[in-house]
């Protein structure tokens, strides 16, 4: 109270101070006549109702107001001050900014266009104008302003710097590169200049000038931190991958404890799958700064990446120690618990991620994922029911329930579940897939054709729609052609065994035998233990008389799985001499 009081008498004394000195009424100053003295005596006249001084008056006021925070009446005063001088630029100024600080841009900005009327030579209202316009997305505007502020002030860099900018956000890079170059020819070591510079070239796709630029600031001024940043993110956009780890590498050495460097290092080498390397950097960030929660949550996934389970699970327990709450952290627990092949600890974990969580979706799933995998498909039947019965609705809950269904051989169940989903989602390619996949093995193969059929409308390079249609034909022998083009051109969007496998299928069915060898072996190194492969290439090492290759596939079959329906009789069909 004591301290607002002292200011209150301050303010006041300050506000007397101004009156005093705007009437002539200070102690021991004398008025002067204002006429002269062969006039005879002229009365006193108070020049406080001079529109001069109210405006001075009402400035003061507006100065202490802002002193105290109290903006609202701070702005009255000022406007008032600006109606009594409408005249005086300052106040006009002051206004403006006033209106951007209490975020009343429109005003500021109409306050500005009317003194620039008045004063169209105004070199600050044109700056400030300027500014504001390209802060708000308005480049070409911007640019017009800052020439006419130019024009009284060419030689000013920062207004250079800033036209520049604003050329370039209205995409004339050339004219941008070329006002800044000519600010260099005047000052070559001008670092704001040269870092523009380097960035305009960047953007106007001048690469290899824009790597020269940036590398003549680090000579100039080593170590600096955000030019190197750029710089590697560069090397790394022209795919110079060893450029930018040395980079990072000698930044680092300059700037040891940099945690821009350290992170971006880590993620390239995580890019490059270099993961032993990535984990050392961020075990060095994480001794610089320790038990740092975004450090280690990012050690602890790229444990979960190299499938170190008991250090990842360390890592998040740790973070969970320091932020119970820290959901993102628990549902990671749980995918290094899983990982380690302790379903019941994860699914323990991952059941304690709060309702509105971000990763709430991700927790659920997991779990219903968990309790299929260890043959509970029921409990995920329950878990997956009781979410949409909250309302959710997510795509991917209908994908999980109907995959539930589906492994209880619950096919109806699974068909409905996926209709009522297509209803709301109808453009849903994975679930309209999933639906086809149900329809098949309820075969009714009409059906699926016509849902594979119209995801090819959704998306005509979905992979394994055009893979189902390709098998198909091939299975009839109808339209091996288009079979074959279809399965090329699934190919064409991922490389994967059960893709290879169609085509070498595909091949054999058209009897091309030896160009659907490589494939069909191709596929085989991929999924090595896949019986529908095996048979395949058995098949086809018949076609093509390799007796003994193909009987070694026939065994393997069998070694999966002693009940295989016709390989037996393959097998027994190869020539007695040819068997071994």
């Amino acid at each position: 109270m004591c301290i607002a009081s002292n200011r209150l008498k301050l303010s006041l004394a300050l506000l007397l101070a101004a009156v005093a000195l705007l009437t002539g009424c200070c102690p021991g100053v004398a008025v002067q006549p204002r006429g002269p003295a062969e006039h005879g005596r002229i009365d006193y006249v108070s020049e406080i109702s001079l529109p001069e001084a109210k405006s001075t008056f009402a400035y003061t006021q507006y100065r202490l107001l802002v002193a105290e925070g109290r903006w609202e009446e701070a702005l009255t005063a000022l406007e008032r001050a600006v109606a009594l001088d409408a005249g005086s630029r300052y106040l006009r100024m002051s206004l403006a900014k006033a209106y951007l600080h209490t975020k009343q841009q429109d005003r500021a900005i109409q306050i500005l266009r009317d003194l620039l009327l008045q004063f169209p030579d105004f070199s600050d209202g044109h700056e400030l104008l300027a500014d504001l316009l390209l802060h708000y997305e308005k480049p070409s505007k911007a640019v017009t302003h800052y020439r006419q502020a130019l024009a009284t002030k060419e030689q000013s860099t920062p207004l250079r710097l800033k036209l520049g900018m604003a050329l370039a956000r209205s995409g004339e890079l050339a004219e941008a590169i070329s006002v800044v170059s000519a600010i260099l020819q005047d000052q070559p070591e001008s670092l704001s200049a040269m870092l523009s510079l380097s960035r305009y070239y960047r953007e106007d796709r001048q690469f290899s000038q824009a790597v020269n630029v940036y590398r003549q600031i680090l000579a100039m001024k080593p170590g600096q931190e955000q030019v190197l940043l750029e710089l590697a993110d560069l090397l790394q956009q022209l795919n110079r991958i060893d450029e930018a780890l040395e980079l990072y590498l000698d930044g680092l050495e300059q700037q040891p404890g940099s945690i821009a460097m350290r992170e971006r290092l880590a993620r390239l080498l995580v890019q490059e799958k270099r993961y032993p390397e990535a984990l050392q950097q961020l075990q060095e960030l994480n001794d610089r700064y320790p038990d740092r929660p975004e450090v280690l949550s990012r050690i602890g996934l790229l444990q979960l990446e190299m499938k170190r389970w008991a250090e990842a699970e360390l890592m998040f327990r740790k973070i969970l120690r320091q932020q119970p709450d820290h959901d993102r952290s628990r549902y990671y627990l749980g995918m290094a618990l899983s990982g380690a092949g302790d379903i019941r600890g994860a699914l323990e974990e991952l059941a304690e991620v709060a309702e509105d969580s971000p990763v709430r979706l991700e927790a659920v799933t997991q779990r219903a994922y968990l309790y299929q995998l260890n043959d509970q498909a029921q409990h995920a039947i329950e878990l997956l029911r009781k979410e949409l019965d909250k309302g959710s609705s997510e795509p991917i809950l209908f994908y999980y329930l109907a995959s539930s269904y589906a492994s209880q051989d619950q096919l109806e169940q699974a068909e409905q579940v996926l209709r009522e989903s297509l209803e709301l989602y109808p453009e849903d390619v994975t679930l309209r897939y999933q639906l086809g996949v149900v329809l098949e093995k309820l075969d009714r193969r009409d059906a699926a054709r016509e849902e594979m059929a119209r995801i090819l409308e959704l998306d005509p390079e979905h992979a394994d729609a055009l893979n189902y249609m390709a098998y198909l034909k091939a299975e009839t022998g109808e339209n091996l052609e288009l079979a074959l083009s279809e399965v090329k051109r699934a190919l064409a969007t991922k490389e994967a065994g059960y893709l290879l496998d169609t085509l070498g299928w595909v091949y054999y069915k058209l009897g091309r035998f030896e160009e659907g060898r490589q494939p069909l072996e191709k596929a085989l190194r991929l999924r090595p233990d896949d019986t529908v492969i095996l048979e395949h290439l058995g098949d086809l090492y018949r076609a093509l008389s390799l007796w003994q290759l193909a009987g070694e596939v026939y065994r393997r079959i069998l070694e999966l799985d002693p009940l295989a329906e016709g390989i037996q009789e393959k097998l027994d069909s190869i020539p007695e001499e040819q068997r071994q």
